[in-house]
């Protein structure tokens, strides 16, 4: 089909305006029809009032159309612009006062500035295209009918004070609905946004530093879903998870100490306090490095600072590890040690846990803050790591204190 048999396909920037149009023409057709040249006799069997009333009827039907269909392309240009704003990855701030840990994901959050206030600019201008589209519409079904009743009313654009007041009025409501002002707050609100990450642990390491562990309030994964690191496939947009990080502090004699932080994982579920299930430890497998490693945070270089990029404690209620575990609570426990090189040295090893509550929706929830433990003698990594003793203890009874112990 060429151009001139299909007109749309000349301008497919306004393809979404095509459907009003048709309607529009509709509109004016209809009413132009009740003053066809065969009317003539009914036409002038009417008064002045009743055709006027008549006009009124046909131009509020015509503009009623000619607002169901803005309403609808309004509605459709601002659910886009808020799913684009609640899809853009929400970048991790370290809720502390230092120079270089300011600098953590910071290309991130101005990327994330920058795109999130230009889907709203992007949306505005849509907006205010479509506003000025549907007003012109507006003017011209409410004119046309004026000029063929012959209104002459000089004071009024129409002819008559009820156009007029029609078009204005329905002219307020398409202001109101699309609310530029409201998008363009919405995307610099939206800009603003971070996920933070308070600071829980700073236990100090004899000529190494100070091993440090930030962890967020709870979060939903409708806000998170960029993630990488340890998303299970099966949560819900409404399910709850915790984002933490790992920093080691560097005391100024210790130099640049090659470092990494390695992790060990088992889940524990609870019904009125009493294990029902209970998963082996195990290496991190959320991680994306090897055997455990926490991946360091991409663009983070800092001389007297090493850290790790944001991870998510969540789980799958319907997973290998938890099934079958609605009602019941779900301990998620850790142990983070700091390793020297890549050698099995733990400099220093942290335990803490996450307590989940599942509800009889499988609805995941954090029922309490974080806890965490400093561990002197930590055999669980050792064990893990050390291929002389691959089944090395598993030591399940130690759990962590409150949360801010050894900080």
């Amino acid at each position: 089909m060429n151009e001139r048999a299909n007109p749309r396909s000349r301008a497919p920037a306004e393809s979404g305006l095509w459907r009003p149009a048709v309607l529009f023409a509709g509109a004016l057709l209809g009413y132009a029809c009740s003053s066809e040249p065969g009317n003539d006799r009914v036409a002038e069997a009417r008064s002045p009032v009743q055709r006027k009333r008549l006009m009124l009827a046909i131009t509020d039907r015509a503009i009623s159309e000619l607002m169901i269909a803005s309403t609808a392309e309004i509605e459709s240009v601002r659910s886009g612009f808020e799913r684009q704003l609640q899809l853009l990855p929400t970048p991790v701030l370290l809720n502390v006062v230092h120079d270089e840990l300011e600098n953590y994901d910071v290309e991130r959050q101005a990327k994330f500035r920058a795109d999130a206030l230009a889907i709203g600019e992007k949306a505005a201008e849509m907006l205010r295209r479509l506003l000025m589209v549907y007003e012109q519409r507006l003017w011209t079904v409410a004119t046309s009918a004026g000029h063929k009743e012959k209104a002459s009313d000089f004071e009024y654009l129409t002819g008559y004070m009820e156009l007029d007041e029609k078009v204005l009025a329905n002219r307020g409501q398409l202001l109101r609905s699309a609310n530029v002002d409201g998008v363009l707050e919405q995307s610099i609100f939206r800009s603003y946004d971070r996920v933070e990450l308070n600071r829980l642990v700073r236990e100090p390491i004899a000529d190494v530093g100070f091993f440090c562990f930030y962890s967020s309030t709870p979060e939903s994964l409708k806000r998170l879903p960029h993630f990488p690191v340890g998303h299970p496939s099966g949560l819900s947009a409404l399910d709850e998870m915790i984002v933490y990080a790992f920093v080691l502090q560097r005391a100024e004699t210790s130099g640049a100490i090659p470092v990494r932080f390695i992790q060990a994982r088992r889940i524990r579920a609870e019904r009125a306090g009493i294990v029902v299930t209970e998963s082996p430890w195990i290496l991190d497998p959320s991680t994306t490095a090897p055997a455990g490693e926490l991946p360091a945070q991409p663009g983070f270089s800092a001389d007297t600072y090493h850290a790790t990029a944001p991870g998510v404690v969540a789980v799958d209620p319907d997973g290998s590890e938890t099934s079958q575990v609605r009602n019941h609570v779900l301990i998620v426990e850790h142990r983070t040690g700091l390793a020297r090189g890549e050698s099995q040295e733990m400099l220093g090893v942290l335990a803490w846990q996450v307590k989940l509550g599942v509800d009889a929706k499988n609805r995941v929830r954090v029922i309490e803050k974080v806890a965490t433990r400093w561990v002197p003698e930590d055999t669980v990594l050792k064990g893990l790591l050390s291929p002389a003793q691959p089944g090395a203890d598993s030591p399940s009874g130690v759990e962590p204190a409150e949360a801010g112990s050894g900080s």
